[in-house]
């Protein structure tokens, strides 16, 4: 699955054009500011923005749990990346924090590594299914999430939602109908023209969406967030 130039059949069609976007906005407010910088990839999995980054001219380091490949960074047991304190300029996650047991101890570790002065991008869920990559811990609003990051320390610059409650409810239909013909193979074939029908109605109906809608219920929250030049700057610091 390409998460950067996702297809209209594909069920995550909207999620990951909207962390793909998530992910522009960002790049276009913060990239020459960035460029020629370090980033780490905090739960990389396949690391499926490292060519935009590379791009970007920023060099992303993974960094990952369990059995992590050659030059992967291999994240502890206790949650520790083996970087040196203030050693990066971005701390990247993109849809990992749900899965994480211990997400004060998540947060403390992006903040320690990042630099003074450094970024922090965030994307998780609002409304999911269960899905465990091996758990599934918990799900955010645009509120929680900004409250939770700036509580480890950081100064949230922003915290917004992607794909409102209309959208949110289709997907979760084009979901249950995917599931449900998937033991019967004769009819695997049509989870394609499920998932492209179920695609094109959410791209109606986000566009009849208000930012309200989007904050009543949203499938996706970013946040972008820099940690303080100096400790007690950000709200929620001691």
């Amino acid at each position: 699955m390409d998460r950067l130039r996702p297809r209209l059949f594909n069920i995550d069609y909207w999620p990951l054009r909207a962390i793909g976007a998530s992910l522009e906005e960002f790049l276009s407010i913060y990239g020459n500011r960035l460029r020629g910088t370090t980033a780490v990839d905090f739960g990389a999995s396949k690391a499926p923005y490292e060519p935009r980054l590379a791009e970007a001219g920023i060099k992303l380091l993974l960094a990952d749990i369990g059995d992590v490949p050659t030059g992967t960074l291999k994240i502890s047991d206790d949650g520790r990346v083996p970087l040196d304190d203030n050693s990066v300029d971005l701390v990247l996650s993109t849809q990992v924090l749900e899965h994480v047991p211990n997400v004060t101890g998540y947060l403390a570790e992006a903040l320690r590594i990042v630099k003074p002065g450094g970024l922090f991008f965030l994307s998780t869920h609002g409304t999911w299914h269960l899905h465990r990559y091996p758990h599934d811990m918990r799900r955010w609003t645009t509120d929680g999430l900004k409250y939770d990051v700036e509580q480890a320390g950081f100064q949230v610059e922003s915290s917004k939602p992607y794909i409102g409650r209309l959208a949110t409810c289709t997907y979760q239909r084009m979901a249950a109908y995917s599931e449900a013909i998937r033991p019967i193979r004769l009819l695997n074939p049509l989870r394609a023209a499920i998932n492209a029908v179920g695609n094109l109605r959410m791209g109606v109906e986000e566009f009849f969406t208000t930012q309200a809608g989007r904050e009543a219920l949203q499938q996706i929250v970013v946040v972008t967030a820099i940690k303080p030049e100096r400790r007690g700057d950000a709200r929620g610091a001691e």
